[in-house]
């Protein structure tokens, strides 16, 4: 059908270039990023500053709920390694051994 292959997921659509940009919208509306004493932090709508760790971790869900809808508490799925890394990229760990990944409960 001529749709590109994602390289990194092998999906087709890509699932960030479908998804990632409306994460990206509701991640814009959830707070902004600033520069304070030369670093860059992010803060919340209520003006407290948040972590890169809880960043990632509503990114992943606005990406879930973006694709399947609301799971349920407790249900989980694998997010595709193209949004993982992508998400990953835009809200890094100080150390790459920080960031667990999906683990099954």
């Amino acid at each position: 059908d001529g749709t590109p292959v994602c390289h990194i997921c092998a999906s087709s659509p890509c699932e960030w270039e479908e998804f990632g940009p409306d994460v990206k919208e509701q991640i814009k509306l959830l707070c902004f990023r600033q520069e304070e004493d030369g670093k860059e932090i992010i803060i919340d709508e209520n003006g407290v500053e948040v972590n890169n760790n809880t960043m990632r971790k509503h990114s992943y869900r606005f990406f879930t709920r973006l694709k399947h809808g609301h799971l349920g508490k407790g249900n989980r799925m694998n997010i595709p390694l193209c949004v993982v890394d992508e998400i990953r990229k835009s809200f890094p760990e100080e150390k790459e051994e920080d960031c667990i990944g999906f683990q099954e409960k």
